[in-house]
């Protein structure tokens, strides 16, 4: 086993030093990967009709608490927070979604600025304005023509089934 876990770090420097990729370079790769699965997590999700059918039948199963009498305090704070259970999952995925946005963006207008300072004052860069809009939104524009383009052919295929069961 050692051996083997050897061997694949062997591959992964000798892959990074032939790309010329450093650690960082690695990371930033990772973080990027990161970034773009968080925005798009959400999307997909809400569009997965089997993801959806499983939250469904995960809210049917859960067993909300019920008040006690003469409950505390924390006890009524301790059960809002377990019958919220799905609610606050979903909420922490768009903030999540949200801090993903906001990070591409920030990094991005720092390696590309949109505005910088000329001798007559405030000067826009559309080149990097593009460059920015391309780089925050493409990946999710993709996979948002990804799922629709999968719903269009289950729809296709599901009419195309029922036609030939149809006698």
């Amino acid at each position: 086993m050692g051996c083997l876990i050897a061997r694949l770090l062997t591959i992964l420097g000798d892959t990074l030093t032939r790309l010329q990729i450093t650690m960082f370079g690695l990371l930033g790769i990772l973080c990027f990967a990161v970034i773009q699965f968080l925005k798009v997590l959400p999307m997909v999700i809400h569009t997965s009709p089997r993801t959806l059918k499983a939250f469904y039948a995960a809210i049917r199963r859960f067993q909300v608490m019920v008040a006690g009498a003469n409950e505390t305090k924390l006890r009524q704070q301790l059960r809002k927070r377990h019958n919220n259970y799905f609610t606050r999952f979903f909420r922490a995925l768009r903030v999540a979604q949200i801090c993903a946005f906001t990070v591409d963006v920030i990094v991005c207008i720092v390696y590309a600025p949109i505005f910088g300072l000329g001798l007559t004052g405030p000067t826009f860069n559309p080149q990097n304005a593009w460059r920015v809009a391309i780089t925050v939104f493409l990946f999710y524009i993709v996979v948002y023509l990804m799922i629709e383009v999968r719903k269009a052919i289950d729809v296709l295929i599901g009419d195309k089934q029922r036609r030939q069961a149809t006698p």
